[in-house]
């Protein structure tokens, strides 16, 4: 891997791992929602 790649990949991890982290948010809002409103 050149410096670059390793670069792009950790970029990559970072948004994917933020996205996740997000949809996480939004399902677990909605399940509690669901479950206590």
């Amino acid at each position: 891997m050149t410096k670059n790649n390793i670069y792009d990949y950790m970029f990559y991890k970072y948004i994917v791992v933020r996205f996740l982290h997000q949809v996480s948010l939004f399902f677990n809002d909605a399940f509690y929602c669901s479950y206590k409103c």
